[in-house]
């Protein structure tokens, strides 16, 4: 994820020093923790709303409430159960108020994603404007980071069997399943000497850069509905986005599944 927010960073008109959501940290990988808690927001020149999340399903954050800082932890719910609907809360937030949902893994195939995502899907609140007449769902794209060249030459596998998890749901087309593998973007080491041309071999993919090119480009040329029945701004998007997170909080579907997964 960290790779793919720092190309969407600087090719969304950022500049090369200025990343919208900041890379993990050396302190930060060494401890095994996350970068992002909550939710962050960023707008980038060309005004597009960009949306970070804390990781799901994440074992740091899961060590973190049994072992760390303990006032996070539910006197009603376990830890596990606790860090289940939070991460279905988070996607059930995404939903409601992004035209675009980049589910991004550093592995193909999870096989938690999808059931997190058919199951955020289910307790999805209905919309807050009653004159919207269709429900809104967005487009999703599933990225799998450090991608091998075996992964590569079984795509089309790796697309039949996420098709099949992905069954049944709204979330993505009954013809296929949106999904980019992004290689390992090994950066040179600095001050060495790169290799000359005719010792570059083929690594069986194409580049780091061709394919987030591919990626960026689907991602801006997906249709935006209305998420409301007035004019979409940042000013009636925040008011969404706020609304949407308050029932969220308050919403009583959230509150009978995490009871039912104490069951």
């Amino acid at each position: 994820k960290q790779w793919y927010q720092r190309r969407v960073a600087i090719t969304a008109g950022g500049a090369r020093r200025s990343y919208m959501f900041w890379p993990q940290s050396r302190d930060v990988r060494e401890n095994g923790v996350n970068q992002t808690y909550g939710v962050y927001m960023a707008v980038s020149t060309e005004r597009y709303i960009f949306l970070d999340t804390q990781p799901l399903l994440s074992h740091s954050l899961l060590d973190n409430i049994m072992y760390g800082d303990r006032s996070f932890m539910s006197e009603h719910l376990s830890p596990d159960t606790q860090i289940e609907i939070q991460s279905l809360q988070l996607l059930t937030f995404l939903m409601s108020v992004c035209h675009v949902l980049v589910v991004i893994s550093d592995w193909s195939v999870d096989p938690l994603l999808p059931t997190l995502l058919k199951t955020a899907e289910m307790l999805k609140p209905p919309a807050l404007d009653n004159a919207t007449r269709e429900e809104h769902l967005p487009h999703v794209l599933f990225v799998y980071n450090f991608s091998n060249r075996s992964d590569f030459t079984q795509e089309s596998e790796h697309r039949a069997t996420l098709k099949a998890m992905m069954k049944h749901s709204k979330l993505v087309n009954k013809d296929t399943v949106m999904s980019y593998w992004l290689p390992d973007n090994k950066l040179p080491v600095r001050g060495a000497t790169p290799p000359p041309p005719q010792y570059l071999q083929y690594q069986g993919h194409a580049s780091f850069q061709h394919c987030f090119e591919q990626l960026r480009n689907k991602v801006f040329s997906l249709s935006r509905g209305n998420l409301t029945s007035h004019p979409l701004t940042e000013r009636t998007w925040f008011h969404l986005a706020a609304r949407v997170w308050d029932s969220l909080q308050k919403s009583q579907q959230l509150i009978e599944f995490g009871r039912l997964l104490q069951t």
